[in-house]
């Protein structure tokens, strides 16, 4: 049996650098404190173009040296466009303790006796508690000419079953199997509950499962669930951390026990993490529902607050006073969408010669007929009234 850790999608950067240090503190602590094999980040380590000077690398690369000194870990590379390329190149020549291998191309490796050796040649002195062959997919370049010229899927699909006969072999020796990538299943669903299905996504869960591994570790889909087909799991562990609105799961990591052909078993450790609160209006925010959200709201919750509302109304909205609300928040986002007023001509109004005239096409055109006669006697009002009686039979009299 073997003990692994396995987290991802991190996404350390100065936006989220609060949060996910936290995260990944509570992350070190449990390996710290709970006995592990071996740990796994299954890509996404960062969330975009990040130098090695900043602080959020910086924070990151700190708790990777603290798990090097718990166990031999993986750091797989995720998404072009978070881990950019080159950048875990640094982690390569770490002096740990235990070694941190950077999978950045498909490959299989044996960890045995907390040692990574390359390739997936079985030896008669390796099936002990704690080793186990592991293979790896990062993410895929879907530029790449071959991937473009048959497909993200059947790129993939072909790479999963040229492992498939080593985890044969490993299993049929005793020896736990696992496969560790990163990128979409279909039909997997986001942290938001959209569920995602597309020919372009480069993963089934039938190819995954071809790839004859015990355990399929997963990165890239923020929302952990899971797929078994008799001995084997699929899992996402989901993100360490809440990083967009509309996630309101809880978010950790997994920790897996797993057994050569046998009944893995996974325990999801939650990691803290802050309130992401929204509220949507069709209209102009009502200020009552705001009060009620405020209230639920702490010091480290971030909110989100949405209308949309006519351009003549706009002015209405008091976000002075519903930043004030939500005042003791960390953070919190006002975001109004403003309809603009469309004019439409009435054809063939500016041939009508009478004020009743052009009133009919305006009429014909809105498709308001209900209102003609109220609008007609309105304007008589205003050609043969003065000011004053005007204002004594309109709002006087309410005629």
């Amino acid at each position: 049996m073997i003990r692994i850790l396995h987290a991802g999608d991190i996404h350390a950067c100065e936006k989220h650098h609060k949060w996910v240090d936290k995260a990944l503190d509570s992350l070190v602590a449990y390996a710290m404190n709970n006995k592990i094999d071996a740990w796994v980040i299954a890509g996404d380590s960062f969330d975009s173009a990040i130098s090695v000077h900043s602080p959020a690398y910086n924070m990151f690369l700190g708790h990777v040296l603290a798990l090097a000194r718990i166990a031999p870990g993986v750091i797989l590379a995720g998404t072009p466009y978070h881990d950019r390329p080159g950048v875990l190149d640094p982690f390569k020549s770490l002096p740990t303790k235990y070694p941190i291998l950077i999978a950045d191309k498909p490959s299989q490796w044996l960890l045995q006796a907390g040692e990574w050796h390359e390739g997936g040649e079985i030896s008669d002195n390796t099936c002990k508690n704690g080793d186990a062959l592991f293979s790896f997919l990062p993410s895929l370049n879907k530029a790449d000419p071959v991937a473009m010229e048959v497909g993200a899927n059947k790129y993939a699909a072909d790479i999963l079953a040229s492992f498939a006969e080593s985890n044969q072999i490993a299993r049929e020796g005793g020896i736990a199997t696992v496969l560790v990538s990163h990128g979409t299943v279909t039909g997997s669903v986001t942290e938001s509950n959209y569920a995602l299905v597309s020919p372009d996504l480069e993963f089934t869960v039938e190819t995954l499962f071809s790839a004859n591994a015990d355990v399929v570790m997963l990165g890239h889909i923020h929302a952990q669930q899971e797929w078994i087909n008799g001995f084997q799991t699929i899992a996402y562990c989901g993100s360490l951390a809440r990083l967009v609105h509309g996630d309101h799961a809880d978010k950790g990591l997994l920790v897996w026990d797993i057994t050569a052909g046998g009944v893995s078993i996974q325990k999801f450790i939650t990691s803290p993490t802050r309130q992401l609160l929204e509220i949507n209006f069709n209209g102009p925010p009502d200020m009552d529902e705001l009060e009620e959200l405020a209230a639920k709201a702490d010091a480290d919750s971030s909110v989100r607050v949405r209308w949309s509302i006519d351009q003549e109304f706009a002015h209405s909205i008091d976000k002075p006073a519903i930043r004030a609300m939500f005042a003791h928040c960390e953070k919190c986002k006002l975001e109004g969408t403003i309809n603009p007023i469309q004019s439409v001509r009435a054809p063939g109004i500016g041939r009508a010669i009478s004020l009743e005239e052009k009133m009919g096409y305006f009429v014909e055109t809105t498709g308001d007929e209900r209102s003609l006669e109220a609008l007609m006697d309105r304007l008589g009002m205003l050609q043969t009234m003065s000011v004053d009686e005007v204002v004594e039979r309109v709002i006087k009299h309410g005629k």
